[in-house]
This record gives C-alpha cells, sequence and structure tokens, in this order.
C-alpha cells in the first residue's frame, strides 16, 4: 500500500522584493519661461540584492517540498524532481505530473497527478488507487487527507519558529469506522545544507535523507 501520510513540510516564508531605486536627472532651469521636463530612470537593483532574493526564493511548488532558493534537482528516495529557474516544477522521475491521465494509470508502471487550485498551489495527488487532497496556509501545507484501498487517514503539519516542520499529528481508519485514535509523529533534522534546506532527518526512527542540486547563482 502506498504511504499513508506524506511529510511534506515546509519552510521559510516570501522574502520581500526589493523595490527599485529611482534616480532623477534634473537640468538647471533656463533663463527663460521654458522648463526642461525631469528624466526619471528605473535603477536596476544592486546585484548582491538579485542573488539574496534568489537565494531566499520560495515558490508553491517549492513549499510543497520543503524548498527555497534556486532548486534545480531534488532527489529523494524514490523520486527526483526537477524545477525550472523560476522554482515551477516541471518534471517528476521524467515525466510531467500535471498531465498524468489518471484513467490509463497502470500498477505495473505507477505515476502520480498533481492538481493545482486557481492560486497555483497543488492541492491534490493521485495515484493508482489513491488519493491526497492538500490544504494550505500561506505558503506552507496545513493539512492533508489520504484515502486508499479501504483505509482513510488526516494529518496536520506543526511548524517551528524557523519553518520546519517538527511533528505530525495523524489519525487513520477503514471506510467503516473512525479513526480510532490520534497519534503524533516527532521530527528532528540532522543536516542542512549552505542554503538552509534539511538533507537528513529523522522520524519515528527512521532517517530520510536527500540531495538537492541547485542553479548557479551569478
Amino acid at each position: 500500500m502506498k504511504k499513508k501520510m506524506i511529510v511534506a513540510a515546509f519552510v521559510v516564508a516570501m522574502v520581500a522584493w526589493y523595490s527599485c531605486a529611482k534616480t532623477e536627472s534634473a537640468t538647471a532651469p533656463s533663463t527663460d519661461a521654458d522648463t526642461t521636463a525631469v528624466e526619471v530612470v528605473e535603477a536596476a537593483p544592486a546585484e548582491e540584492d538579485r542573488s539574496e532574493e534568489i537565494r531566499n526564493r520560495v515558490t508553491y511548488d517549492l513549499a510543497y517540498y520543503e524548498l527555497h532558493g534556486p532548486v534545480q534537482v531534488l532527489k529523494e528516495e524514490y523520486h527526483t524532481v526537477t524545477f525550472n529557474q523560476q522554482g515551477e516544477l516541471v518534471s517528476l522521475d521524467g515525466y510531467n505530473p500535471f498531465t498524468v491521465n489518471v484513467s490509463q494509470m497502470d500498477p505495473q508502471n505507477p505515476k502520480i497527478k498533481f492538481t493545482r487550485d486557481s492560486k497555483g498551489r497543488i492541492v491534490k495527488q493521485e495515484g493508482w488507487e489513491y488519493l491526497e487532497e492538500y490544504k494550505w496556509d500561506g505558503m506552507r501545507l496545513a493539512s492533508s487527507r489520504w484515502d486508499g484501498e479501504g483505509m482513510w487517514g488526516e494529518c496536520t503539519f506543526i511548524y517551528n519558529a524557523d519553518g520546519y516542520v517538527t511533528s505530525i499529528r495523524s489519525a487513520e481508519g477503514d471506510y467503516d469506522t473512525p479513526p480510532s485514535s490520534t497519534t503524533t509523529s516527532q521530527i528532528t533534522y540532522i543536516d542542512f545544507d549552505e542554503y538552509g534546506n534539511w538533507t537528513a532527518r529523522k522520524a519515528n526512527g527512521n532517517t530520510e535523507r536527500r540531495i538537492i542540486e541547485y542553479y548557479p547563482v551569478q
């Protein structure tokens, strides 16, 4: 059976866009009644500001995978995810997960289909006899509900002050009975990369690792 819980936590608030400074080029007043228009020139953001903006970029697709920055490739235990330079998910295991035909899914060659809402957020994941729907709170996943193979479950993600998921409250049951109890899984972070994205963490005694590759920042 597919995993009953997708730990998708998610970090980092949106970084404010830097305003472009404006400079004015004024000419001295002429001796007659004529005036000279003041030219307003839009100044380009400083290179260091642009670089910092890219290093802290957060999009809904990056947030879904608990990422920020100029991420190019995410390698998890079972999946490889590719993003474009705008932080948009463009490939999952070599295919586009937004164009998968659910009716043609094959259990021998399983794929995942993602569905976005009007804001561009991933709000649904579908697989072979599996469905999970998500609710967002700003740039974070707040909760999810999944159904599959006669079972269902709900998860609520708890964040710390730094924006990392530290625990997950979950409940599950079958279609004929309500959940018998609620359990809480604690998450401990082990390692981070230079961008502050986690690369190793432990939950319920299991260690999860991932490799993150980045676009170069000029």
